[in-house]
């Protein structure tokens, strides 16, 4: 007897970078954006991009504007994960300071000032890989809806809709005073369907892997 293979899709892109290059006193601000890669084992009905804002000067101390969130633009609803790394690895997860090292922050923007999130809200302020906590923005719906950290990956818990995107990942690039070369900041983002899903709902983390896994494997 015949394996009857299902046809799955992942699809992939990668949004970079945000760059300090130079000595001090001497910065530039470099920004790529690659296209969107598919496999090709299946109609192309799925389809994620990441778009974001970029805005600031950047030079130590200073905090940039980076607002990275994916965007449903193909024909189902998807769910999606991202992948964020720093190279080199000057990420600091944590809430105590490190001159030497950049933290992303969930926050608000109005015009060129930030405000970081309150933790109160339930969502975390500085992006980190702590498990069962939300990152990203707070949202006015009853469930909260955000960013969820196992293995290397931020998994969204909501599927996305056609046309709609996601919360953001973080907002802001806070960059040590005593940061002294070069460095990019670099979001993944992968997609599989999630046609069979109710769309006003979250999911746990458990479920949305599986999906993943389905694919992967």
């Amino acid at each position: 007897m015949k394996k009857i293979l299902k046809k799955k899709k992942i699809v992939a892109s990668v949004l970079a970078l945000v760059v300090i290059a130079g000595t001090a006193g001497s910065y530039a601000i470099y920004k790529a954006q690659t296209s969107t890669a598919a496999n090709t084992f299946t109609k192309g009905k799925l389809k994620t991009q990441i778009e974001e804002e970029f805005e600031g000067e950047v030079s130590p101390g200073a905090v940039i504007k980076k607002t990275p969130r994916v965007v449903n633009v193909g024909q189902t609803n998807a769910f999606v994960r991202v992948r964020v790394t720093a190279t080199p690895d000057i990420i600091n997860y944590s809430s105590n300071v490190v001159e030497d090292k950049i933290q992303l922050f969930s926050g608000k923007w109005s015009e060129n000032n930030f405000t970081e999130e309150n933790d109160k809200t339930g969502y975390k302020t500085i992006l980190g890989k702590d498990a069962d906590v939300l990152y990203g923005e707070p949202d006015e719906g009853e469930e909260k809806v955000g960013w969820i950290y196992s293995d290397g990956y931020y998994y969204y818990n909501k599927p996305i809709k056609r046309q709609e995107e996601t919360e953001k990942v973080f907002s802001a690039v806070k960059i040590g005073t005593d940061v002294k070369y070069s460095f990019d900041v670099t979001v993944y983002q992968e997609s599989v369907s999630a046609s069979r899903y109710d769309t006003d709902k979250t999911y746990d983390l458990r479920t949305i892997k599986s999906e993943f896994s389905g694919v992967d494997k």
